[in-house]
Order: structure tokens, then sequence, then C-alpha cells
């Protein structure tokens, strides 16, 4: 596996529009680059430009910092654009019934835990089988 340089790795964060992070009195720059989904990526690059890296170390760089896969460091060198990431798919949003039939539900005598599990149509299906049934409350003749 061939790994690169410190200086080509400040290349491909470049490329990929990292952000230089604050300087630091170490032998090391930070950077850092928040994602699509607000996720932040921070990464620290040797100033000891010309040196490489072992396999091992530059592996873990590409994992758990750059989050990209090794091909597309090196496509990011070669094309001078930004790495695609995949974009996580947004969670869905919770469902809630319109606040009218929560609290007929509710005086129907339905449990908020029970009512969370409903989409409005079955809450609207509940509601009226609840409503069809004889009430306790009336006198019998």
């Amino acid at each position: 596996m061939r790994t690169p340089t410190w200086d080509e790795i400040r290349e491909f964060l470049r490329y990929d529009r990292w952000t230089p992070d604050k300087p630091r009195s170490t032998d090391h720059d930070y950077f850092t680059k928040t994602l699509p989904d607000g996720e932040i990526l921070i990464t620290k690059v040797s100033r000891s430009g010309q040196k490489t890296m072992s396999a091992g170390r530059f592996k873990a760089i590409l994992a758990d910092q750059l989050h990209v896969a090794e091909a597309d460091f090196w496509e990011v060198l070669r094309s001078k654009r930004p790495a695609t990431r995949p974009v996580p798919a947004p969670e869905p949003e919770p469902v809630s019934l319109p606040l009218w039939l929560a609290r007929e539900l509710e005086r129907l005598g339905v449990a908020p835990e029970e009512m969370e599990k409903l989409d409005e149509g079955r809450a609207r299906t509940l509601r009226d089988t609840l409503r069809s049934r004889p009430s306790t409350d009336q006198p019998r003749g």
C-alpha cells in the first residue's frame, strides 16, 4: 500500500475544503471539516512534510479522521475536487396527531403511550370505534 507524505495529506485537506484550526504550540497543525449532516471532523497533520507514514497509521487516519476510503483519498489528489461522502438519510419526523384528535382520544380513555404508536388514520379509526361503543355511564331503561 502506498502511503502519502504529510504534504500530500495537507494537499488533500485543501482540496477537500478543510479549515485550519487555531495554531497550537506542537509539531502538528489541526484542521476541521463540518459535514452536511453537522458532524465535525478533526485531524492533525505533522509538520514533517516529506515524511511518509505507516500503512496502519494511514488506514486509521482515513477511517477515523478523514472519513474517506483510500481510493477516494487518491482521487481527491488527482482530481483536485472535494471527496464525495455519503450523506445519511435524515431521521423520519416523529408522527404526531392533531391536538384536537389527541385530546378526544384522551377523553375516551386512550393512554398517551398508546397514542404515540398511532398515525392519524389509525387514531381516527380508534376514535370512531370507541365512540360507537355503548356508554356505561348512561342509565339502563
